[in-house]
């Protein structure tokens, strides 16, 4: 059983290092503009942008009520 325990940990602490590698630029065989992580930052940024240009509703707010509140639930 210890096993087990030893591969979880070792999976969740690889991914933890790749993930905080991947924000740091860490990687001497990858340029910037390969990064995944800021690739999907700036897809998101460029989308919010176009949606506040051309709304999708009439009179829709950049900013909406309780905007936070989804953010946290889609974090989760």
């Amino acid at each position: 059983m210890n096993q087990y325990w030893d591969l979880i940990q070792q999976s969740y602490q690889g991914y933890w290092n790749y993930l905080i590698s991947e924000m740091a630029w860490n990687h001497p065989y990858k340029p910037w503009y390969e990064n995944y992580f800021y690739a999907l930052i700036l897809l998101s940024v460029l989308v919010w942008t176009v949606e506040i240009i051309f709304p999708w509703r009439r009179n829709q707010a950049i900013f909406r009520k309780r905007l936070l509140v989804g953010w946290i639930l889609y974090v989760l």
